[in-house]
């Protein structure tokens, strides 16, 4: 399906996610190339992939060239995209840094983005232990021991859209896949990006909805299961 470009540039927040299979976290990723070096402002741009991959309208990927693999650009598809080992265009929304000769990016197969997305907020939850010695009198100390992250996600549901309808709604609202963990790869307007399996809840859609149907719902990474990633100008 695809999506009207006024959505796309409008949208800075991107969320791509895909339902994982039961007791499992694998996924399979495909490197997309470029083939040639893009400037400031083009619309399309010419890619490889060493197989068939196929890349659904707004989804977002980060690219980044082998000799500056922190100097990341965001690359968001405008039209569904059949990337292949022959170098061919595609429809993007406007670059706002050029992308150099052979900059990679990772692709996870089947991820599908949500639409609609109009804010996206995240908080980090600790989960901590006491470390004193009871007996000593000396005090409290505290050690973390791990960290969650969670995205707190609203918006409006877009017709069509297969991320809201086949994954959000399923795990929430299907008995058969609750507790179904979700593979999600969340980026900020500023490039910071989340990436691993994550838990899906409180989804929740308001009775009194009219003319236009709104969702808010949380999604937590939990522990070290995911993949954190500075934003485009942050140090090495």
């Amino acid at each position: 399906m695809t999506r009207p470009v006024q959505d796309i540039i409008l949208q800075d927040y991107t969320l791509d996610i895909l339902l994982l299979n039961p007791n499992s976290r694998a996924v399979t990723k495909a490197v997309i190339t470029f083939d040639a070096p893009a400037v400031i402002g083009a619309t399309s741009v010419s890619l490889t992939a060493a197989a068939s991959t196929t890349i659904k309208a707004g989804t977002s990927l980060s690219f980044a060239a082998p000799s500056a693999p922190t100097d990341r650009q965001q690359v968001l598809f405008t039209a569904d995209a059949t990337i292949t080992a022959t170098a061919a265009s595609f429809a993007v929304a406007p670059l706002k840094k050029a992308i150099a000769d052979s900059s990679v990016g990772d692709f996870v197969v089947g991820t599908v983005p949500l639409f609609g997305i109009q804010t996206m907020d995240k908080t980090n939850q600790e989960t901590q232990v006491d470390t004193t010695n009871f007996q000593s009198g000396a005090g409290t100390e505290m050690a973390i021991v791990r960290n969650a992250r969670t995205l707190n996600i609203s918006g409006i549901v877009k017709a069509g859209d297969l991320a809201y309808v086949n994954i959000i709604k399923r795990v929430s609202d299907n008995s058969a896949f609750l507790n179904r963990e979700i593979y999600a790869i969340a980026t900020l307007p500023d490039g910071e990006k989340f990436e691993g399996a994550t838990k899906l809840m409180g989804l929740n859609e308001p009775a009194n909805q009219n003319e236009i149907k709104k969702y808010t719902f949380n999604l937590t990474f939990q522990g070290d299961s995911f993949i954190w990633t500075p934003g485009y100008y942050a140090a090495a």
